[in-house]
C-alpha cells in the first residue's frame, strides 16, 4: 500500500490491487464482503502484502473507528476474518504486513493475537543492533 493520505485512497488501492468489481462500496463493510468473495481456488490461493503499513496506521489509518479500533486495525482485521473464511472453504488467504516501526501494535484481529515472524519475534531483534 502506497502512503496514503486518506480513507478513499486506501479503498481505490485496495479496489485497484485485488481488482475488485465496479460495484463496490469504499466503505468497511463493502471491503469486508469484497475481500471474503475473492475467486479463490483450492490450488491457488492469494498473498495480500501491505508494505510501509506502520505509515497507513500513524497516518490515515489512525482515524478512530467503534469498539476502540482505528482504520488501520480494521483493515486488518476484515483481512484476517477473510483469510480464515477462505481457509475454512479449503483456500489460502494470507496477509503480510510489513512494518518500520519496532513498536508496531495491534490488538485481536480476525480474533486472533498477530505475532512476529519467529525471527522477530523478541523486541530485542526488532532493533537494529549497533556493530
Amino acid at each position: 500500500m502506497r502512503n496514503v493520505e486518506s480513507q478513499d485512497d486506501m479503498f481505490s488501492d485496495v479496489a485497484r490491487v485485488l481488482r475488485l468489481p465496479d460495484y463496490f462500496g469504499r466503505n468497511f463493510d463493502a471491503l469486508d464482503e469484497c475481500v471474503a468473495d475473492l475467486p479463490l481456488t483450492e490450488n491457488r490461493g492469494a498473498v495480500i502484502v501491505l508494505t510501509r503499513f506502520d505509515a497507513y496506521a500513524a497516518g490515515a489509518g489512525s482515524a478512530p473507528m467503534p469498539r476502540l479500533k482505528n482504520e488501520a486495525e480494521v483493515v486488518l482485521d476484515i483481512i484476517a476474518s477473510a483469510s480464515r473464511f477462505h481457509l475454512l472453504n479449503g483456500n489460502r488467504l494470507l496477509a503480510l504486513v510489513q512494518t518500520d516501526d519496532p513498536e508496531l501494535r495491534f490488538g485481536a484481529l480476525g480474533g486472533n493475537s498477530p505475532q512476529w515472524n519467529r525471527r522477530e519475534w523478541l523486541n530485542a531483534n526488532r532493533h537494529e543492533n549497533p556493530a
